[in-house]
């Protein structure tokens, strides 16, 4: 689990979305070592390598400047990188990163597509269908929401269970065939791992 660590006295607030860029990152696979502690010099490196990647490049640099940000400045660009990622699939490193958290049996059946061609993705020698990118995408933001209260066993668990507050189906049950993340059901998955992790709607 992430830990805030930094030699600047950062607000509760600004500790709590950097955790959140941090969790996102690392489930996208841009930033594969991003666990254990977190200070505000490893958030601005996972935020350049972020930004490498063609996402929130003003918010990167917002954050890598001069070093006398105020923290309701960091807050904002800490906003502003999150919300970049979330509105940037990165398919390949994302479904890589789902192999590794959730087997690729489980991330094959849940973006509808099947292990070969899973494979071939992964390696390169297949285009990513937009349908499938965007799957991957939405499964890595619900990730990023269960790793602030699981390690990598209970999020598999997680999908596996029956919910109350998904009607008693468990949140692969709705998570299958063509669906889209705009969807009723795959709405209600999302939320529900957002209010795990205490994250606000955005």
């Amino acid at each position: 689990m992430i830990q805030m660590r930094s030699t600047r006295r950062m607000t509760p607030a600004v500790a709590t979305r950097g955790v959140e860029v941090m969790r996102l990152a690392e489930a996208m696979g841009l930033a594969p070592n991003a666990g254990g502690r977190l200070g505000y010099s490893q958030l601005t490196e996972i935020a350049d390598q972020i930004a490498e990647h063609g996402i929130g490049a003003a918010s990167a640099a917002t954050l890598t400047g001069d070093g006398h940000l105020s923290m309701t400045e960091i807050r904002k660009a800490l906003d502003g990188l999150l919300a970049a990622m979330k509105e940037s699939p990165l398919p390949r490193s994302e479904l890589r990163s789902l192999g590794e958290i959730l087997g690729r049996e489980r991330v094959a059946a849940l973006v509808g597509t099947s292990e070969p061609s899973l494979r071939r993705y992964l390696a390169g020698s297949r285009r990513v269908p937009d349908d499938i990118a965007q799957r991957a995408h939405a499964l890595a933001i619900v990730v990023s929401y269960l790793r602030g209260g699981y390690n990598a066993l209970g999020v598999r668990r997680w999908f596996d269970r029956p919910r109350t507050q998904l009607d008693g189906n468990a949140p692969q049950d709705l998570l299958s065939g063509n669906w889209d993340p705009a969807d009723p059901g795959p709405a209600r998955v999302t939320a529900l791992a957002r209010a795990l992790a205490g994250s606000p709607a955005t």
